[in-house]
């Protein structure tokens, strides 16, 4: 098991198109019976052989491995419901993936942007931007398409809930979503742009609509009005954002340097060289219920393991190097230019060092007390995950 002092990494949410925090949805806020696919929560993704699918936390195979690419599972908001998804790889592309396998949108599609609050009467519906060979549109979740296949690659100063704007191919003319109809009309606009203008004391953002002329109109209170850029706009220039310059200090770990008794005891007892590094958890009654409260990196010879206070072995004396991280709650173990990883706060075994890459990547809530650790690592060139339990969730033979 996992104490709070388990190194959470936040996420990725990783997750193309859907950091946008009004599309994620906080389970809390809805009763039970309107969260659906709750126990993907705990579905990992799965490597077979260069094809994903997912597993339970013990390796059992959930969904059977097809995609390209396989993200985790997270609630996002569709309606009245929060609904588990996952983002995935299709042949096609980016999609959503429900917990029983099903795709959101068609297979043959990918996604580009998901908008929520795009339409009046279903604010808490995304509708999404999808791209099929080359050719976007715009797609409903329930009521499938909402235009054809004719507009070009999205513009992002133009694909929010406030204004969704698409150039037709044809005529190179921007597309306005008019979501009471929900239909597009044509603008005379080719382009978009953004700038920061000078008004009074302050300075104010300002999108501007750009036609085939060179005629300039500004987004104002809903519509596009006419504009004058000062200066003109072909002496517009973006600017770099300025450097800053690096003042922390050198991230170095604090280290507690171990107690004369200690080197005396263990150099009788062991005849270790050295003493590396301590972490004292003292205060911490959780550790004694592991076998210690000190945790002590020793080396002998040209290897090293750990102790704890009374010199009794936590981690053989048998690793290249042994780096406490986390607040000595883990260690990174490496022998023979592979890594692996000890987990001090739990009966499960060491993941032993084969990994040409091993690093936290999510810890996974399961009580109020206890964070699933998952660690993402690289063999053989292949993206691999292996849970604190030690179960490896991928089949690489």
């Amino acid at each position: 098991m996992r104490t709070n002092l388990t190194f959470l990494i936040a996420l990725f949410f990783l997750i193309p198109g859907l950091t946008s925090a009004q599309f994620i949805a906080r389970t809390s806020n809805y009763s039970p019976e309107n969260i659906k696919g709750n126990e993907s929560q705990f579905f990992i993704p799965f490597n077979d052989h260069g094809k994903w699918g997912y597993c339970d936390t013990l390796g059992n195979i959930q969904i059977k491995p097809s995609l390209d690419e396989a993200g985790f599972f997270r609630p996002y908001r569709m309606g009245d419901l929060a609904v588990y998804y996952a983002s995935v790889a299709t042949k096609a592309g980016t999609n959503l993936m429900l917990s029983d396998g099903d795709l959101l949108l068609p297979k043959k599609y990918r996604m580009v942007k998901p908008i929520l609050g795009l339409l009046p009467k279903e604010k808490d519906v995304p509708v999404f931007i999808v791209e099929k060979k080359g050719k976007h549109a715009l797609y409903h979740p329930q009521e499938g398409l909402l235009s054809k296949f004719t507009f070009d690659e999205p513009n992002n100063y133009v694909t929010s809930r406030e204004l969704l704007c698409l150039r037709d191919l044809k005529t190179k003319l921007y597309h306005q979503f008019i979501p009471e109809k929900r239909s597009f009309k044509p603008t005379p606009y080719s382009e978009f742009m953004s700038t920061y203008i000078r008004e009074e004391s302050k300075w104010s953002y300002k999108l501007i609509g750009i036609t085939p002329e060179a005629d300039t109109f500004v987004y104002h209170n809903g519509t596009f009005v006419p504009f004058t850029l000062s200066p003109p706009i072909d002496e517009l220039i973006e600017e770099d954002p300025p450097e800053f310059e690096d003042t922390s200090i050198d991230g170095e770990p604090y280290v507690t340097l171990p107690s004369k008794s200690f080197l005396k005891e263990t150099a009788l007892a062991l005849q270790v060289d050295e003493v590396t590094e301590s972490q004292d958890f003292g205060r911490n009654n959780v550790a004694k219920k592991y076998g210690f409260s000190k945790l002590h990196v020793v080396r002998k010879g040209d290897k090293m393991g750990v102790l704890n206070e009374e010199g009794r072995i936590i981690l053989p004396v048998s690793y290249d190097r042994v780096t406490l991280e986390d607040e000595g709650s883990q260690a990174r173990l490496e022998l023979d230019g592979k890594v692996g990883r000890k987990i001090f706060f739990t009966h499960y075994p060491t993941i032993e060092p084969r990994f040409d890459q091993l690093r936290p990547s999510l810890s996974l809530r399961v009580t109020s007390r206890w964070l699933f650790t998952l660690f993402k690592g690289v063999i053989d060139g292949q993206e691999v995950y292996i849970g604190e339990n030690g179960v490896e969730y991928f089949n690489l033979n």
